[in-house]
């Protein structure tokens, strides 16, 4: 006879002073469901506090729907939720196979954002299966919360952000594969404007020809690439002079542009200024 098992170890209560900005474990569990049995948990019925959960299906099947669409969360898949959101997670009837899990709910300031655009970017659900190292990262969470391991609230926060970043970092491989090249081009133009490359050298890194990287750009952003990246480019710029005291040439640099020439030549576009002017009239 199977029989369901579940082992829980919430953190203690009143958590700790900087457990409310901290990252931190407030519960966790891995258990196992036989078939026939009802599993299924409406989110929106649990008080928002800010908790997120992070749950990685090691056998059987369920589904998590949102108000978007209902998706199957198979073994190897990690799902991700926040506590109050109107999501439902589980099986409408009895599981037709048993169901295995396990899990951790975390909190503190700003993670429930973070997942939160992890999950508008890349979906609720990830699919890394059972043999990836994030799989092992959920488990390392939940072993590190038990009271015989659990370390110092510095050392739990940083073991967190790590596990997150794995997730975005997994998340951004998937996407990047999915992409068109064309799109991956835009992608990293957009998150990446102040590195020093041309739109030529871009499109080229990703095969596909400047001229096609412009209209996508423009199709997807409203505005031609190059006019958008030289004001991201100038506003940075003018940002550095005013609050800074970096020199002229590391100004540039950091701004994303390939020399001081260019760099001298759009300040004075935007201000009718030379840079060494513009921060002096800035200066209080």
């Amino acid at each position: 006879m199977i029989v369901s098992v579940q082992y829980v170890i919430v953190s203690p209560s009143p958590p700790l002073p900087s457990d409310r900005t901290l990252w931190h474990i407030t519960g966790h569990g891995r258990e196992r469901h036989p078939a026939g049995k009802r599993y299924h948990f409406d989110n929106a019925r649990r008080a928002d506090d800010g908790t997120v959960a992070v749950q990685l299906t090691r056998g059987g099947r369920i589904t998590f729907r949102d108000a978007e669409s209902t998706r199957r969360v198979a073994a190897g898949s990690i799902m991700m939720f926040r506590f109050g959101s109107e999501t439902v997670y589980g099986h409408d009837g009895p599981l037709p196979v048993a169901y295995g899990c396990t899990w951790v709910t975390l909190n503190g300031a700003g993670l429930a954002e973070h997942l939160g655009l992890l999950a508008r970017q890349a979906g609720p659900i990830l699919e890394p299966g059972l043999d990836h190292p994030l799989a092992d990262a959920v488990e390392r969470l939940r072993v590190l919360a038990e009271p015989e391991r659990r370390p110092t609230p510095v050392r739990e926060a940083a073991e967190i952000q790590r596990f997150v970043i794995d997730l975005f970092e997994f998340a951004e491989d998937r996407l990047g594969r999915e992409m068109p090249p064309a799109d991956r081009a835009v992608r990293q133009l957009l998150r990446l404007p102040y590195r020093p490359w041309s739109l030529k050298q871009l499109a080229a890194e990703h095969g596909i020809s400047r001229e096609h990287l412009s209209r996508r750009f423009a199709q997807r952003v409203g505005r031609p690439a190059q006019p958008w990246l030289n004001e991201a480019r100038r506003r940075r710029a003018l940002a550095l002079l005013r609050q800074t005291r970096l020199p002229l040439a590391e100004v540039a640099r950091q701004a994303g542009y390939a020399n001081a020439h260019s760099f001298a030549r759009h300040v004075r576009h935007a201000t009718g200024l030379s840079p060494t002017a513009y921060r002096r009239r800035a200066d209080p």
